[in-house]
């Protein structure tokens, strides 16, 4: 699903965030989905801005959480995944990059 999308981010418009119980709750009003974060994933969403790419996201993420990469990559990947079938993140070549 995400081959060939290696710039992740920016968050899709029109979504609705909010903090309940410690979480971050990300709602889709265009399509009624919503996601429940745990502190990995929102580590992830708040990386995701449209700045990096996936390899920049899990150097960033292994480093912060002193953790193995290819461990990072397989929950950076799952994370993804369930952003992108919400709707809540928007995917891009890197040719569609801005300068």
């Amino acid at each position: 699903m995400l081959e060939g999308h290696r710039v992740v981010g920016p968050p899709a418009v029109d979504l609705r965030t909010t903090e309940i119980d410690g979480r971050l709750v990300v709602f889709n009003p265009a399509n009624q989905q919503v996601l429940v974060l745990n502190e990995t994933a929102t580590a992830i969403w708040a990386l995701a801005d449209g700045s990096r790419d996936i390899s920049a996201l899990v150097s960033a993420l292994a480093a912060a959480y002193d953790a193995d990469s290819a461990t990072v990559e397989a929950g950076v990947h799952e994370a993804l995944a369930r952003f992108a079938q919400a709707g809540a993140l928007e995917f891009a070549d890197d040719g569609d990059r801005e300068p």
